[in-house]
């Protein structure tokens, strides 16, 4: 929760991101969380530190896109474990060429990050965001 907070102080990217597969698979946990919990948008803002508002708008996945600090609040909050859950996310989207994905070997968790942030549609608008 502390680290979330410590983000609230940073400048919001100028330019919108664009919400992808991805982005809508998290969206989707956190709707079926939701759901499954009973919990109001309010109760997931006292179990993540994510705002209620922005649990509204990230279930719904309108505005910004959910970031990397929301979406380890929500595994967190709900205690899922975030890389077997991105895992699962990225076992439906295919980022990878053919060669590399007839490799059996599994993702590290560092692969899989590392994928992420290389194959991000908006790596360069938030490389761009200044940085306190």
């Amino acid at each position: 929760m502390s680290q979330l907070s410590n983000m609230q102080n940073r400048p919001m990217a100028v330019k919108a991101r664009t919400w992808t597969k991805v982005d809508y698979d998290v969206s989707a946990i956190l709707t079926q969380c939701k759901e499954e919990s009973g919990l109001s948008y309010r109760d997931i803002e006292a179990r993540t530190g994510i705002n209620y508002v922005r649990v509204r708008d990230i279930c719904l996945a309108q505005h910004g896109t959910p970031t990397l600090a929301e979406y380890l609040a929500i595994c967190d909050g709900f205690r899922l474990d975030p890389v077997n859950t991105l895992r699962s996310i990225l076992a439906d989207t295919p980022l990878l060429d053919d060669e590399q994905a007839s490799d059996d070997a599994p993702l590290t968790a560092d692969e899989i990050m590392t994928l992420a942030a290389n194959t991000d549609p908006n790596r360069d608008t938030e490389a761009e965001t200044p940085r306190d």
